[in-house]
């Protein structure tokens, strides 16, 4: 009888009530059984991971409420809240018309006296682990943490943030971090304020440390090396500060197959900011990638973008092209519904790497700056060394990055670039890196920099043939074997016997001589010509290094 009693005795329901506690959708959801308050819990109804958390706690007091079913009730609260705002009607006057200078892309936010770089946290949870975006910040001074929200205090300026940045997977969200705990905690203690000028010569080491650069090892071409040393290292830099520009510059790795291209890569992508490598993207996949994340697009084989035929690369070109400029978009129609469809606009403003052997197509080349590669000498110390031989040292300089961004990045809006004969679109790609070496107070830097921007432009009127290089250093080769001064017009006339397709009537002596010095083969001024003074000895050695065989037999080439 008592045990019938029992089982006829009503069940109390579970009943769930919310009160707001926050912006966006966090609330403050009340579990009751019956008028007992069971639970409650502050969470964003949003998040999946939020909600189950809050339904294993209640599943723990109650075993008979399982975690699916406290999820249908939250995800009933989520929509009956939803559909409320939405009916609730409000005077026009309330709002404010907001204007562009207010929004702001989640990841890098750089305003006059405020600098914020936002960190995806993973975070040890009762349900495991979960992914929290932080956004560490400088304002007047101060330096803050907090929970990444939709609406930012910079000073005494809300800013809004968009797009907000959804939960990446786990795995994704410890590489999207970069910066250690322990550096943040040092930063926020104020025990971590690194200068421009000690950030750019740790990322010089580590590039130094890694990598062959054109005349590493020969005191006559040793511009030629700190300018493209520097010029890597201070683009590693603008990763990080981008968004204070108007255009940002893209980087070009060229050079023939064999030549470092991605190794160089490798070891940039392992210090820029948020790196995304890929080599077989699609254009949706850059553009939607782009927008949700930010940072900096590393994207190698990219012959394939001169294949106007191909619609894809088209699109590919598209994005690429639009991503110069701050603001810069890609538009689609997105479907919105059943057959609905609606213009959605992608952001792909940001930081791009591109290496390839064929070059680019010409509007694209003409927003990167060049760094050509050649061929390390054999038993190359730089280029043996592996890239994971020192971790401690290779976290300390995203350590210092991060912390260096928060620090300095806002004194770019006061740095003027120096003085230059740079003009039009070649000023506009050098600015940004011309800007940050001026914060380091090295005016020698400066100038090397501007020296070397200088030279590069005189060579950059044609990246896109290195199919005539086998025939221009047969050319040289022939022609040293049989008189000891050539001049660049010699070679150029020689090629052109060789391989007329490939030397066509667009080269001139300027730009045979732009092509040998890629592979250290210089001219020596002599009565007021530039002529090769060199042996067939050293042409071929040359020529052998990059699989160009030009001797016949080895008694030529040790002539």
């Amino acid at each position: 009888m008592d045990e019938a009693k029992e089982m006829q005795t009503p069940i109390e329901p579970l009943s769930l009530a919310i009160e707001r506690s926050g912006r966006g959708d966090t609330v403050t959801v009340i579990a009751k059984l019956g008028s007992e308050e069971l639970y409650r819990d502050k969470l964003d109804l949003n998040k999946a991971s939020h909600r189950a958390k809050y339904g294993k706690a209640i599943h723990d007091k109650l075993p008979r409420f399982t975690v699916a079913d406290v999820d249908s009730q939250l995800l009933k609260l989520l929509a009956d809240m939803q559909r409320s705002e939405s009916a609730a009607e409000e005077p026009a006057t309330t709002g404010r018309e907001l204007a562009a200078f207010e929004l702001v892309r989640p990841e890098l936010v750089f305003r006059p006296g405020f600098a914020g770089v936002s960190i995806s946290r993973l975070m040890e949870t009762r349900t495991g682990a979960d992914v929290e975006w932080t956004i560490y910040a400088k304002s007047g001074g101060k330096r803050t943490a907090s929970e990444l929200e939709p609406t930012i205090v910079a000073g005494d300026r809300a800013l809004h943030v968009d797009p907000m940045p959804v939960p990446p997977p786990k795995k994704e969200a410890i590489e999207l971090c970069g910066w250690s705990g322990s550096s943040r905690e040092a930063w926020l203690r104020g025990e971590v304020r690194p200068t421009t000028a000690e950030v750019l010569r740790a990322v010089m080491e580590r590039i130094d440390r890694y990598i062959e650069l054109p005349g590493s090892d020969n005191e006559d071409d040793s511009g030629d090396a700190r300018g493209y040393g520097a010029t890597l290292s201070l683009w590693v830099m603008l990763s990080y500060c981008y968004p204070v520009f108007a255009a940002v510059p893209y980087l070009y790795l060229a050079g023939p197959a064999g030549s470092g291209k991605t190794r160089t890569m490798d070891v940039i992508s392992r210090m820029v900011f948020r790196p995304m490598l890929s080599s077989n993207a699609t254009g949706p996949t850059l553009f939607r990638s782009l927008h949700s994340r930010g940072g900096t697009l590393l994207l190698d084989e990219a012959e394939r973008l001169k294949d106007d035929r191909s619609p894809d690369v088209g699109e590919m070109n598209t994005v690429l092209l639009s991503g110069y400029r701050h603001g810069g978009r890609a538009t689609r129609m997105e479907r919105v519904g059943d057959g609905q469809f609606t213009p959605q606009s992608f952001d792909t403003f940001g930081p791009k790497l591109l290496a390839c052997i064929r070059g680019l197509p010409p509007a694209l080349s003409s927003r990167c700056i060049t760094v050509r590669l050649s061929r390390a000498k054999a038993n190359s110390p730089r280029a043996s060394r592996r890239l994971d031989d020192t971790p401690d040292d290779q976290q300390n300089i995203r350590d210092l990055l991060h912390a260096w961004t928060i620090e300095n990045a806002t004194a770019l809006f006061d740095t003027e670039a120096p003085a230059s004969t740079l003009a039009n679109r070649d000023a506009e790609r050098w600015e940004p890196l011309l800007r940050i070496a001026m914060m380091t107070g090295d005016t020698e830097l400066v100038g090397v920099l501007l020296d070397h921007a200088a030279r590069q432009l005189e060579v950059d009127s044609d990246d896109s043939t290195p199919e005539a290089d086998p025939a221009l250093l047969l050319a040289l080769f022939q022609l040293v074997t049989d008189q000891l001064k050539v001049t660049p017009s010699d070679v150029l006339e020689a090629a052109r016997e060789i391989d007329p397709d490939a030397v066509d009537e667009s080269w001139n002596a300027r730009r045979v001589g732009a092509v040998l010095r890629r592979y250290s083969l210089r001219t020596t001024r002599i009565h007021g010509r530039r002529v090769y003074r060199l042996t067939p000895k050293q042409v071929a050695g040359v020529a052998m290094r990059y699989g160009y065989p030009v001797a016949e037999s080895g008694s030529e080439a040790n002539a």
